[in-house]
This record gives C-alpha cells, sequence and structure tokens, in this order.
C-alpha cells in the first residue's frame, strides 16, 4: 500500500478559516466541557455530597477568551458520579422503606376498618 504525499500547506484565507472553524469547535467543547463540570457539581451540593475542590486530579484549568475557569477532568467525573448514584439509591430506599413500613400497612389498616364497619352496617341492617 502506498501513501499518500502530504498535503501541502494551505493558502492563507482557507487557514484563517479553517482556523476559525477550530476556534468555533474549542467553543462547542468548552461549553460542552463546562455544562457536564456544572450540572455533576451542582447535583452532588444538592445532594450534599463532597466535592473533591482540592484534589488537582479532578480539575483543570481552561483559558477562554481571556477567563481562567476550573472544570471537571475525566477523572474527577469519574470520582463524582458513583458517589451521585449512590446517594440517589439510598435516598430512593429510605422512600421506598417508608412506604413499605409506614403507608401499607396503615393503608391496609384502614381497609380493613371499613370493611368492618361496612360488614357491622349489613348485620344492623339485616336485623331491622
Amino acid at each position: 500500500m502506498q501513501r499518500k504525499a502530504p498535503r501541502r500547506i494551505p493558502q492563507e484565507a482557507a487557514y484563517t478559516s479553517l482556523k476559525g472553524e477550530l476556534t468555533k469547535l474549542d467553543a462547542i467543547d468548552f461549553q460542552i466541557d463546562s455544562f457536564r463540570s456544572n450540572e455533576l457539581v451542582r447535583q452532588a451540593l444538592e445532594l450534599d455530597i463532597e466535592v473533591p475542590f482540592d484534589d488537582p486530579k479532578c480539575w483543570r484549568e481552561r483559558e477562554f477568551f481571556g477567563v481562567k475557569f476550573h472544570m471537571l477532568t475525566p477523572h474527577g467525573r469519574s470520582v463524582l458520579r458513583p458517589k451521585i448514584d449512590a446517594e440517589k439509591a439510598r435516598r430512593f430506599e429510605v422512600k421506598t422503606l417508608l412506604v413499605a413500613k409506614f403507608w401499607l400497612p396503615l393503608l391496609a389498616a384502614v381497609v380493613g376498618i371499613l370493611g368492618a364497619l361496612t360488614g357491622l352496617v349489613a348485620v344492623l341492617q339485616h336485623k331491622k
């Protein structure tokens, strides 16, 4: 298999256009990374989960239009996601336990009492 010859350096106008497109792609990548980081941090803070702000492996500094931003690295996202999932699962289990241990027995007792009252009324009506 024969390799193709390397392409020539693009002309100045085409190179400028390509550079502009790369800047747009960088902006889109920045927005995606920023959204993912902000969303995970928001969920973690909302669920009262410790966010590893002081761990340098979890954060990277990124400069965009002269402003420095701190965003989660893939390692940082992989640290936060299981914690968030575990807390959501724990809260769901607590709610499920509340329903199973409190509301269902209460509902069964109320239905039983209503059934007993209905039977009592039927018996009293039949005696007349």
